[in-house]
């Protein structure tokens, strides 16, 4: 609540000197106050609702489930049809099970790239990147294959929450714990950072209220509030 000096319980005559101190004392109080009332830029932001992010994220992700599921079964029906012809001594001699070998390599490719553009996706939606996915590439060579590879072993977890819609709810669940855990620790540790701040505002008001209420110099109470003032902002407060 802010501090509000008691108002006297009857008329002061006051000089215009006087009354202009008296005044500039009161401005001197409402400064005070201004730094009592400031709060964490994030408190006043509304709570996030659990579910209404989850469906907004689930939304969010449906395409890049699709985009991830279709890719993966171009491969697995190209590694199958490989895996068969390679079975069969005639395929192999005629050279149809090594064209169905690249075809498949390449599909691969093309799906841990399809991975990695939508697990950048999924972190990008729930807050976890800054940035939008990059672009999927059209042409991949073997070259990029140890980037990948090593892309998914680093993110295994997310890949396999996009893969698995059971898998998926409780990863996005914890990612909201996780949200709301992150703004209440900075709430508090700005409290934290501003509690000295605070109290030095707090008891300079109550040493102001206190001399408004007295029949004294007002001069040397206001040098003192400004002196206050000065050292606060020259600790960078």
């Amino acid at each position: 609540m802010p501090h509000i000096p008691p108002k006297p319980l009857y008329p002061l005559i006051l000089s215009a000197e006087e009354a202009r101190h008296r005044h500039r004392i009161r401005l001197a109080i409402q400064a005070q106050q201004a730094i009592l009332d400031q709060r964490a830029p994030e408190a006043d932001w509304p709570p996030l609702k659990r579910e209404e992010m989850l469906t907004k994220w689930r939304k969010a992700l449906t395409p890049y489930q699709k985009q991830l599921r279709s890719s993966f079964a171009r491969y697995h029906r190209a590694k199958k049809e490989w895996k068969q012809a390679d079975e069969s001594r005639w395929q192999r001699m005629t050279g149809r099970a090594g064209k169905l070998e690249k075809v498949c390599q390449q599909l691969l490719l093309k799906f841990l790239e399809v991975l990695r553009f939508v697990v950048q996706a999924l972190l990008h939606i729930v807050g976890l990147r800054s940035t939008p996915p990059e672009p999927l590439r059209s042409v991949l060579t073997e070259k990029d294959r140890p980037a990948l590879e090593e892309f998914q072993k680093q993110h295994d977890e997310e890949f396999t929450a996009m893969a698995d819609p059971e898998k998926l709810e409780p990863w996005l669940s914890y990612r909201f714990d996780r949200l709301v855990l992150a703004r209440t620790d900075r709430i508090r540790r700005w409290d934290k950072t501003h509690r000295e701040e605070k109290e030095r505002a707090r008891q300079e008001i109550t040493r102001l209220c206190s001399r408004l209420t007295e029949r004294s110099d007002t001069r040397s109470v206001l040098s003192h509030s400004q002196a206050c003032t000065t050292r606060t902002h020259g600790m960078g407060l």
